[in-house]
């Protein structure tokens, strides 16, 4: 069973052994051996494109912060989501779903994230395809595993027991009482567990409260049983975020509107709620 369409529609998940041909290629000897990466299958690449004159932002996000990578490549991985929902009009009606490109929309993220953890960034990956995409399920067991995700438990943190640190995933995950599954990618590093969603433009910071609630209202068990699928990618960004640097010896944040469950880590939800004073300077009232 080389190939498995892994999403958007609630026939994807009628078995979990399900596998089909689609944007990985046909079957061939390549199919039939077990790969080290997911990556590393010859059709990787199908259903992707290009647009260049973004690479010199990518670079610039790089060099600043990974929160910013993250957003980044989030809001400009699925450029033609519009005109796809359109083109999926009619097939939505057997699918379930207007937006179908979840895998390719992980695979361009994937790209992208590969070159700024190399740090050689020329090229900015895009899904140009909309249509479903497919995962091999000839992948090692090394680098793939799978789990029934527990219904009295947050799925937030059962990706966290089932990922490690210093790593970046392609998962596919429930869609909370939809039937259906989704994939998006996960980086669990140094800074915490950050999700992007490159075919809905969103990033989720599963180190705040605020991120976790955001994430486990639209994913997780339902009705319908369907398993979470993790494959490991490589390794996560490094951290260069200026606020988890050296720097951040002089200066210390202040939650405006504290919440339970949070902890200092939340300064990194993209300081919407967080302000920074330099500790030598007289606090600001609140």
């Amino acid at each position: 069973m080389p190939l498995i369409k892994s999403v958007s529609s609630p026939q994807d998940f009628e078995s979990f052994d399900n596998c089909a041909t689609g944007s990985f290629g046909t079957l061939n000897d390549a199919c039939i051996q077990l790969l080290n990466n997911l990556s590393d299958h010859p059709h990787f690449d199908d259903g992707l494109g290009h647009e260049i004159h973004r690479t010199g932002e990518l670079r610039s996000a790089a060099e600043t912060s990974h929160f910013q990578v993250y957003d980044y490549i989030a809001k400009h991985t699925n450029p033609h989501q519009i005109s796809g929902m359109l083109n999926n009009l009619f097939s939505c009606f057997s699918t379930g779903a207007l937006n179908q490109n979840c895998i390719i929309c992980s695979k361009a993220v994937e790209r992208n994230l590969e070159a700024v953890v190399k740090g050689v960034i020329n090229d900015f990956w895009v899904a140009e395809s909309t249509k479903q995409g497919y995962l091999p399920c000839n992948i090692s067991p090394e680098t793939y595993s799978a789990f029934l995700p527990m219904p009295d438990e947050a799925l937030s943190r059962q990706l966290l027991d089932n990922t490690q640190v210093n790593n970046r995933y392609i998962i596919s995950i429930p869609v909370k009482n939809k039937g259906f599954g989704h994939a998006v990618n996960l980086i669990n590093s140094n800074n915490g567990v950050v999700v992007i969603d490159g075919q809905f433009g969103k990033t989720y910071n599963l180190n705040t409260h605020q991120g976790r609630y955001r994430f486990d209202s639209n994913y997780g068990t339902g009705n319908t049983p369907i398993p979470v699928q993790i494959y490991l990618t490589g390794e996560a960004p490094k951290a260069l975020d200026y606020i988890e640097s050296e720097q951040l010896d002089d200066w210390e944040i202040i939650d405006p509107s504290p919440t339970d469950d949070v902890d200092l880590v939340d300064k990194n939800e993209h300081l919407d709620d967080w302000e920074i004073i330099e500790k030598s300077k007289k606090r600001k009232q609140i």
